[in-house]
C-alpha cells in the first residue's frame, strides 16, 4: 500500500504558475462596494455598449453588453 502525503503548494487551488494573480485592493473595494449594495437591495446596471440599452444580469453587467449583443458581436467576429 502506497501513502501519499499531501503538501501545501500541492493542494493549492489558485497557483501563480496556472495563471493566477490575487485580487487587487482596487477589485476587494468594487467586490465589497457591491455587497454592499446587494445588502441594501440595489441591483447593479449599466448600460450596454453595443445598443445602450440598461443590462441588469450579473454576467452582463460584468461584460457592459447583454446577451444578444454578445451573440451579434460574436456573428460579424466570425464572418469578418
Amino acid at each position: 500500500t502506497t501513502t501519499t502525503v499531501a503538501t501545501a503548494d500541492s493542494i493549492r487551488l489558485h497557483r501563480p504558475q496556472d495563471g493566477y494573480a490575487a485580487p487587487s485592493a482596487e477589485d476587494r473595494r468594487e467586490a465589497g462596494l457591491l455587497a454592499e449594495l446587494r445588502d441594501l437591495g440595489y441591483q447593479p446596471a449599466t448600460r450596454c455598449t453595443r445598443c445602450g440599452q440598461w443590462v441588469v444580469a450579473a454576467k452582463s453587467v460584468a461584460l457592459h453588453m447583454g446577451p444578444v449583443c454578445r451573440a451579434k458581436s460574436a456573428a460579424e467576429a466570425v464572418t469578418e
